[in-house]
């Protein structure tokens, strides 16, 4: 793993969570309300209208392979998304973030004691790659630790193999992305900054790290600009990434604690053991065919040239009777 340096210039300005330190400590976990299984409300996080049936047909089409889902419109702008399986349901949350048009697509459970509105689409989940951490340290507790510290801790990646962490948290869309945080090692020696890159980012402001916009409309910069200075962007697209295969990795969750849709995601990898079986006897059997052609062309071939011979031999041997007469 390459080692990670710390080279922030004297323009670029961190957020007071970016100089919390984070230490190797015990993780915290957070429980919430009882959750109905089958109901999920959405909400596009835009100002802008927009038409809600090209909105509903759009992820009615991008999710039209998952069974047993309908997305239908509900009132003050929110969508009622129905599943008849867990597994699905756990295939949209787990793959966020959506987004249409540009705008996120905030996704709530629909929880037993409370009613959802309006004020409650503001989080987002995102799968947070963490890059420069210690392999040693690539663990669930640490993984827990930073996502707390980041927003509220969701699920970490056990699966992944890379030398890098892979959290999920979700993320509170009133406040700016993270880029770098300081994490504490034993000593002051072992002290290192690591980076954050988020998994199917879409638009986010680049100079105040907020989701609900891009810099070309933040107030704060136009501030800043009006005020005579020259605002330095603070972000760039390096905190962005297009992720993982996150929609069927076994993941285990941050609450229970054991793995979550084995069941689907041993029916995902029958599915593509399957199909790469299919593959390789499909390209077998083209293999065969083109090799029984081959054999079948060099046997006309071969009976060709007997033929042929043949023929010369009847064709010689009526020439000599021929001239024997």
């Amino acid at each position: 793993m390459e080692p990670h340096y710390h080279d922030f210039s004297e323009t670029i300005k961190l957020h007071p969570q970016e100089l919390v330190v984070i230490s190797a400590a015990n993780s915290a976990t957070e429980s919430g309300p009882v959750v109905l299984p089958n109901i999920v409300y959405g909400k596009l996080l835009t100002d802008k209208p927009f038409n809600p049936q090209s909105c509903r047909n759009f992820f009615s089409r991008l999710w039209r392979k998952q069974p047993g889902l309908t997305m239908e419109e509900a009132t003050d702008g929110m969508f009622l998304i129905t599943f008849q399986s867990e597994f699905v349901k756990q295939r949209i949350i787990r793959g966020q973030p959506w987004h249409f048009l540009g705008h996120y697509l905030s996704l709530v459970e629909s929880s037993e004691i409370n009613q959802v509105v309006v004020k409650d689409f503001k989080i987002i989940s995102f799968w947070i790659q963490v890059h420069g951490i210690p392999i040693n340290n690539i663990n669930e507790t640490s993984g827990s630790k930073i996502g707390m510290i980041i927003r509220v801790f969701a699920e970490y990646d056990a699966e992944n193999s890379s030398t890098f962490m892979r959290i999920r948290v979700l993320w509170d869309i009133n406040r700016p992305l993270l880029r770098e945080m300081l994490f504490e090692g034993k000593d002051q020696l072992s002290n290192m900054w690591i980076s954050f890159k988020y998994e199917r980012l879409n638009t986010f402001c680049k100079f105040c790290g907020l989701l609900d916009h891009v810099h070309t409309k933040c107030v704060a910069l136009l501030d800043e600009t009006e005020a005579g200075t020259r605002p330095i962007l603070q972000y760039d697209d390096k905190i962005k990434t297009t992720g993982l295969d996150h929609m069927f990795s076994p993941i285990r969750s941050s609450t229970t604690g054991g793995p979550i849709h084995k069941l689907v995601t041993q029916m995902a990898k029958d599915a593509a053991l399957k199909k790469a079986r299919s593959a390789v006897l499909g390209l077998t059997t083209k293999r065969q065919k083109i090799l029984i052609s081959d054999q079948e062309q060099g046997a006309t071939y071969i009976q060709r040239a007997i033929s042929n011979e043949e023929g010369e031999k009847t064709r010689s041997s009526r020439a000599i009777d021929g001239e024997n007469n």
